[in-house]
């Protein structure tokens, strides 16, 4: 389940942002990549950012979305 939070930032609590939430299983149907290779990324190191919130890895799907287009290559830089 892909869910939004409202989070007020400490220091300008007039800035409000919203976070979109995924869980493991959404974030690896989100990816297109299975559930185990997602955690071996996680135990490596590798892998998009994920955060520990109540026990439970949860990913930002902005982060999901910036790591996926790091991952873009340059067809023209290899020519």
């Amino acid at each position: 389940m892909i869910w939004n939070r409202h989070h007020n930032h400490p220091k300008h609590m007039n800035t409000r942002t919203v976070r979109r939430w995924a869980y493991e299983a959404d974030a690896s149907e989100y990816l297109q990549i299975p559930m185990p290779t997602l955690r071996g990324w996680r135990q490596r190191g590798v892998g998009p950012r994920f955060y520990k919130i109540g026990g439970r890895v949860r990913y930002d799907l902005d982060d999901l979305d910036a790591w996926i287009e790091a991952q873009a290559s340059d067809a023209r830089k290899a020519s």
